[in-house]
């Protein structure tokens, strides 16, 4: 089994709640398991996968656990792209460009109405826009 030495990035868990100590309120397959918590940072000791050691987070607080992982990394994803987050993206930023050149725009838009393309397209050129 792998061990590290002293202030190596480890993962810890810790039981938070056991079974008996939580709220009745949860759902009954909720209740039956303890309530778990995660943490990382730096070991204070030397430690290895299972051992019990103290860690010394990003933040300062040190906290006790059972060493989880050794040089955890993040593996979650935000899955597949959603092709209309993607395009209304590229909308509010073509949104601010325009409001960033355009006073009459930004005005439109402090009042809560719409953006008059032909108006932000004047502000820009520096003329009025034909009515």
């Amino acid at each position: 089994m792998e061990g590290c030495e002293a202030r190596r990035w480890v993962e810890i868990g810790f039981t938070v709640l056991e079974p008996a100590q939580r709220t009745a309120r949860l759902p009954e397959d909720t209740t039956r398991v303890p309530y778990e918590a995660r943490v990382r940072g730096f070991a204070v000791g030397a430690c290895r996968l299972g051992d019990e050691v103290e860690v010394k987070t990003l933040t300062g607080r040190r906290v006790r656990g059972r060493v989880v992982a050794l040089d955890p990394c993040f593996a979650h994803d935000f899955g597949r792209p959603v092709l209309e987050l993607i395009e209304a993206g590229l909308e509010a930023r073509a949104l601010l460009r325009l409001l960033g050149e355009s006073p009459s725009a930004a005005a439109a838009c402090a009042r809560g109405g719409a953006i008059d393309s032909e108006a932000a397209a004047a502000d820009r050129a520096g003329g009025e826009a034909q009515a």
